[in-house]
């Protein structure tokens, strides 16, 4: 599992009903057809700051090591034509969900220390790419 998920995940959760509302509201706003135009300008300006940012958390929960090789040389020299479609299908699946997790980390980290001002973040345990490294132990061995 991801340290965020953890029970010891220390970043602050939307707790109340309204919070909850007010999240699912404005992820239906997302959902419509231009509802991510925006972000996709200011992902636009930023995104080699953010790429960096995601091969480091990834680097730091050794998504790039040995092991992770291993999967990969696995998956794609699988003798079996369907058995490989499938180990490189759940690799790049897994792959996925990881970066987007890292990716809402690291956003609500920075959305966090936007409200809070420009030196937030400098006092705290941590950071957002701290708390969702994944564990190499926690790593499924299967692809």
């Amino acid at each position: 599992m991801i340290a965020m998920m953890s029970p010891d995940f220390e970043h602050s959760a939307p707790e109340s009903a309204e919070q909850i509302a007010a999240i699912e509201r404005i992820l239906a706003e997302l959902s419509e057809p231009a509802g991510l135009d925006a972000a996709d300008r200011r992902i636009g300006e930023i995104a080699p700051q953010l790429q960096s940012t995601l091969d480091k958390a990834l680097s730091a929960g050794g998504w790039f090591d040995d092991a992770h090789e291993a999967l990969i040389l696995t998956a794609a020299t699988t003798p079996d034509d369907q058995a490989r479609i499938d180990a490189v299908r759940n690799l790049v699946l897994e792959q996925t969900r990881l970066g987007m997790l890292v990716g809402v980390a690291v956003g609500w980290e920075i959305g966090e220390r936007l409200a809070v001002g420009p030196s937030a973040g400098s006092d705290r345990k941590g950071s957002a790419q701290d708390s969702v490294a994944p564990d190499r132990d926690d790593r499924a061995d299967e692809v």
